[in-house]
């Protein structure tokens, strides 16, 4: 190839490189300063048939809006898409957003759970499942070892077991003078 033409195909390159969008990363501003990772993510949550969580007494009630099918969609099998599950025989987990971000949060809260039962031998209590889940969406965001933000909210409905009661504590005898 002549010299000309290498320079051409190179200058072309650069200029196609240039040209390229500015959200393939997710550390990568736009020109307006946007993380446009992050904008997608929330956008998906916005876009999704909403999750809810209702505290009624002594119980939650977890609703979703679950949509039909339209189009070549109504020849797949919706059954595996559940929105909500029980991920502990405590907790009870609603996703709204992306699906396999859905369901690798569902998975990794149920592991979690079976994590904390296995070695602890009690059900994980609700504030620490919480905070556990919000750590990996954070990770996930911050691109701690991970990919992208995640597209999908998630509702944790639980209670904490009745805690196992202490023994009382002897009297101490009082001294004599």
């Amino acid at each position: 190839m002549p010299e000309f033409g290498r320079r051409a195909l190179c200058l072309l390159g650069l200029a196609l490189a240039a040209a390229a969008p500015f959200d393939q990363h997710k550390i990568v501003f736009s020109p307006k300063g946007e993380l446009l990772q992050l904008d997608y993510a929330a956008e998906a949550v916005a876009n999704a048939p909403p999750v809810a969580a209702i505290k009624v007494g002594d119980a939650i009630l977890l609703a979703a809006l679950k949509t039909a099918p339209t189009g070549h969609a109504k020849l797949r099998d919706f059954s595996g898409l559940e929105k909500l599950m029980l991920a502990d025989t405590h907790v009870a987990v609603g996703a709204c957003g992306l699906k396999p971000d859905a369901l690798l949060l569902r998975q990794l809260t149920r592991d979690l759970c079976a994590e904390h039962r296995r070695l602890f031998e009690e059900p994980m209590p609700i504030h620490l499942l919480a905070s556990r889940v919000a750590d990996l969406m954070h990770e996930f965001t911050q691109g701690l070892n991970r990919g992208r933000p995640l597209g999908t909210a998630l509702v944790l409905a639980g209670w904490d077991p009745e805690p196992k009661p202490k023994p009382k504590p002897k009297p101490k005898p009082k001294p004599k003078l």
